[in-house]
C-alpha cells in the first residue's frame, strides 16, 4: 500500500531462491554462483539472501572447497573486489562440507536460509 512502511523480509516474504533484494538492487544468486566458482579453491557454491534491516537483503554464500584447500572469508570477498558489483559481493559466507540437500540431491535453500537467520 502506498505510504505504508515496507517490512523486513522473513523466510516466507523472500524473494525465493531465485533473487535477492539488496536495496534497490537485485542480484541473482546464478550470476554470483557462477563469478566465485572461478575461485580455485571453490568446488561448489550456493547463494541465498538472507534478512536485513537496513538492506531488506544481503547476500550470503555457502562455500564448499576442493579437497584439501583452504581459504578465509576475507580472501574470498578480497577475490570479488573489483570484478563484481559491490552489492553483490556476499556479505555473509559460510564454508561449509556439504549442503543440506533432498533424497534426491537438490539443494534445500530455505534449510539454509534458516541456519542463517538470529
Amino acid at each position: 500500500m502506498p505510504g505504508q512502511p515496507l517490512a523486513a523480509p522473513t523466510a516466507e516474504t523472500s524473494q525465493g531462491p531465485d533473487a535477492s533484494c539488496r536495496a534497490t538492487s537485485y542480484p541473482y544468486p546464478r550470476e554470483i554462483e557462477e563469478f566465485l566458482r572461478t575461485h580455485p579453491v571453490i568446488a561448489d557454491v550456493q547463494v541465498i539472501g538472507v534478512p536485513d534491516v537496513k538492506y531488506g537483503e544481503q547476500v550470503c554464500a555457502w562455500v564448499r572447497l576442493r579437497e584439501g584447500m583452504s581459504v578465509t572469508t576475507e580472501e574470498i570477498q578480497a577475490f570479488c573486489r573489483g570484478r563484481i558489483a559491490t552489492y553483490k559481493i556476499p556479505r555473509y559466507i559460510r564454508i561449509t562440507g556439504d549442503f543440506p540437500v533432498t533424497v534426491t540431491g537438490k539443494v534445500q535453500k530455505f534449510r539454509m536460509l534458516v541456519g542463517m537467520t538470529p
